[in-house]
């Protein structure tokens, strides 16, 4: 089953992704000028002291680039487009009748695509700096550990984007939805900075969003800030935000398509 219907899904997703070079070119950018802007602006508050919150100016930078590299495959941002797209035209009708659920049709589809960027443009940066003499060097149980917690994380983001995307069910347009869900992603992900640099009530209710667990925690587990017993607890987190949004994707999809019997036209 999973073979004839999900590795299909992660193939297409394969080739959306490698269709265009110069598609590639463009994330690699999108990549890279952020991660610049970010080096020349924390230099400059480095420039003052020698570490920010336990983190030295080298940590940190090794952070920045990790988070941003793992971002490529943790981000399900298209994801929300192609379903609006799907509901809007009326191809989700054509979709629905495939044997295959609908959140495994576009989430695979995605993760596909997730996955070709990373190994394209990811996985080098994440390689290259750990040649960088003085920055940090991962442990081969951190590697370990974070492999199935960035795969946890990745499929709570798959299923944030689907409440987001269905929600065009409703709204028609998801463009409202997903600015909020950037934002907080932005915010309480920790791909712009470690969570800890969040003022307390902020960092407070970071705690209680799952979007810490799509970047944050496979990233300090990685770095050896989560180690020992800590990691198993972060990892039942992750599979408690996975339980809970998969129940509410069951939930509003299923009652999303009775109340809504035809779309687009």
């Amino acid at each position: 089953m999973i073979r004839n219907t999900l590795f299909p899904m992660l193939r297409l997703g394969f080739r959306e992704a490698t269709a265009y070079r110069v598609d590639i070119v463009v994330y690699a950018l999108a990549l890279i000028i952020p991660l610049a802007v970010e080096f020349f602006l924390w230099s400059a508050v480095y420039s003052q002291r020698t570490s920010v919150d336990g983190y030295s100016f080298n940590e940190l930078i090794s952070y920045l680039f990790t988070a941003r590299a793992v971002s490529l495959l943790c981000a399900m941002r298209s994801m929300e487009s192609n379903i609006e797209q799907d509901i809007s035209s009326g191809k989700i009708s054509i979709v629905l009748s495939l044997p295959i659920h609908y959140f495994n049709f576009t989430s695979f589809r995605q993760i596909g695509f997730n996955a070709t960027l990373f190994m394209i443009i990811g996985l080098p940066v994440i390689l290259i700096m750990q040649l960088i003499p003085g920055l940090p060097v991962f442990h081969i149980k951190s590697i370990l550990f974070f492999i199935p917690s960035v795969i946890l994380g990745l499929l709570v983001s798959s299923l944030v984007s689907f409440l987001v995307g269905i929600s065009a069910f409703q709204l028609r347009n998801t463009m409202g939805m997903s600015s909020i869900r950037n934002l907080f992603f932005a915010l309480f992900s920790g791909i712009l900075f470690p969570l800890s640099f969040l003022p307390g009530i902020l960092r407070q209710f970071s705690e209680y969003m799952p979007f810490q667990v799509m970047i944050s925690v496979p990233i300090n587990i990685l770095f050896g800030r989560i180690e020992g017993a800590k990691i198993l607890n972060v990892l039942i987190l992750q599979l408690a935000w996975l339980t809970v949004l998969s129940v509410l994707v069951i939930v509003l999809f299923r009652g999303a398509r009775k109340r809504t019997p035809g779309f687009g036209g």
